[in-house]
């Protein structure tokens, strides 16, 4: 009787600790995934002073960069959405040396009339960069240039920059969530071990007696 109580014992216990080592493995890739840039990381966001800072915040893989008092003009490209409606309309920054893509939502660049607005200023965003091929092939193409030769001519960088303020609240909602499950699921599984471990010793405790 003795030893299937132990047996069962360490049974339990060592299913426990697979459980709550592979927990924390997958706690451990998760936090590496966010901190090598991977995946989306709405916990860091770069603040951007200067030019070079975007630069900078691109090959730093920074998920999220925060701008402030741009300078826009509307250049007529916009972005659709999968139904076939104008999601993003397309903008070029006019405060930098070089010029950047700036897509901004429909919503917040129509006026009382529904018309774009042609140009806006002191304009802040939480954006996203990028690079897009396919937007700077159109438009060259519409310039009648090589991609090469309007990039150089015309100063714009190949860096597109998107407001993504909405999306990133999602994203964030997202891994609190998944952080915090894996967390509580840490805390549960080392709870029952310890509440197993103090049974197990009195029940050994009995025993002996």
């Amino acid at each position: 009787m003795k030893r299937t109580i132990k047996s069962e014992g360490m049974t339990f216990n060592q299913k426990r600790f697979f459980e709550l080592a592979g927990t924390l493995i997958l706690l451990a890739v998760a936090i590496i995934l966010l901190c090598s840039g991977m995946v989306l990381n709405p916990f860091r966001v770069a603040n951007i002073r200067r030019e070079s800072d975007i630069e900078k915040a691109y090959n730093e893989h920074i998920s999220y960069v925060r701008m402030e008092g741009l300078s826009l003009e509307f250049t007529g490209y916009y972005k659709m959405n999968s139904k076939g409606n104008i999601a993003y309309n397309c903008y070029i920054t006019t405060g930098f040396d070089t010029k950047y893509f700036v897509f901004i939502p429909v919503e917040g660049t129509e006026d009382e009339n529904g018309k774009t607005i042609e140009k806006i200023s002191d304009y802040n965003l939480l954006g996203r960069l990028r690079k897009d091929e396919q937007l700077m092939d159109t438009v060259a193409a519409d310039y009648e240039v090589t991609t090469q030769k309007f990039i150089e001519e015309c100063s714009v960088s190949e860096i597109i920059i998107d407001e993504a303020g909405a999306k990133r609240k999602e994203v964030l909602i997202i891994w609190i969530a998944l952080i915090g499950l894996l967390s509580s699921y840490i805390i549960y599984v080392l709870v029952v071990l310890f509440v197993n471990r103090g049974t197990g010793g009195k029940q050994n405790g009995e025993n002996q007696a």
